[in-house]
């Protein structure tokens, strides 16, 4: 199995807490069936989503969330293949953007706010490595 990371942001302006809910309890049931591991990182306009899994399933993943009017002006950060997850216990977790406003986190700031957007891939993907290691400490 060629072992796929694929990261996208997507706007959801302003999800209600039980939608969110209802994409991660459905996504959970779902990810753990595909063998999909991941983090979705939710602002109030927002999502930033890291997925791992096999390249097939993790693009029959994304292909559901393109259909999924809850997400809209989707973009890819980037695909690429990986030789380990980042998330391998998470088959899928959310963290809202503003449980990432302290040190050293604050470059992910922009005017007070979390703008995926205007981060660069390199940016994306260090943010996602350090909140693994934040995750495998705990």
């Amino acid at each position: 199995m060629q072992l796929t990371r694929l990261i996208y942001v997507s706007n959801h302006s302003g999800i209600e807490d039980t939608s969110l809910e209802a994409i991660l309890e459905k996504s959970k049931i779902n990810n753990k069936i595909d063998d999909i591991t991941g983090l979705l990182i939710c602002s109030e306009e927002d999502f930033i989503q890291l997925i791992e899994g096999g390249r097939t399933v993790v693009a029959k993943c994304f292909m559901r969330i393109m259909q999924d009017e809850r997400h809209r002006d989707i973009r890819i950060i980037f695909s690429k293949p990986v030789d380990s997850r980042l998330f391998p216990e998470w088959n899928m977790h959310n963290v809202s953007a503003s449980q990432i406003r302290k040190e050293p986190l604050s470059k992910y700031w922009i005017n007070g706010l979390f703008e995926p957007n205007e981060m660069s891939h390199e940016d994306i993907e260090e943010l996602f490595i350090f909140l693994s290691g934040e995750a495998n400490n705990s």
